[in-house]
C-alpha cells in the first residue's frame, strides 16, 4: 500500500509545470538562429501536380506487368526473377546489395 501512495505521489507531483533551474533561459536580445525570421516554403513557388491513376503501372517493364496480371487471377505473388538473387537486388539498388562476380 505504501509503494503504491508513493508512486501516485510521484506521478502527481510529475504532472504540473514547473521551471527547471538548472538551464537558463535565453534573452530576448540575445542574437540568435530562429526558425521564425526564416521562410522555410515559398508560396509562389510551390507547384503542385497530378499524377494519372496509370502511371506506376503503365511505366512498368514487361515480366513486372505479367507478375500483376498472374497475380491478380491466382491472388498469389508469385514473383519471376531473372538471374540471381544477389544480381537483382544490386539491380534494383536495395540497401546492401553488392554486384556479384
Amino acid at each position: 500500500m505504501m509503494q503504491r501512495l508513493s508512486c501516485f505521489l510521484v506521478v502527481f507531483l510529475l504532472m504540473f509545470k514547473g521551471e527547471i533551474w538548472g538551464q537558463n533561459r535565453p534573452k530576448a536580445s540575445d542574437p540568435g538562429f530562429s526558425f521564425r525570421n526564416v521562410p522555410v516554403i515559398k508560396k509562389d513557388t510551390l507547384k503542385t501536380s497530378i499524377i494519372s491513376p496509370g502511371f506506376y503501372t503503365g511505366h512498368l517493364g514487361f515480366f513486372c506487368k505479367k507478375e500483376l496480371q498472374l497475380e491478380k487471377t491466382i491472388a498469389v505473388p508469385l514473383r519471376f526473377r531473372l538471374g540471381s538473387l544477389e544480381y537483382v537486388n544490386w539491380m534494383e539498388q536495395k540497401p546492401n546489395a553488392v554486384k556479384p562476380k
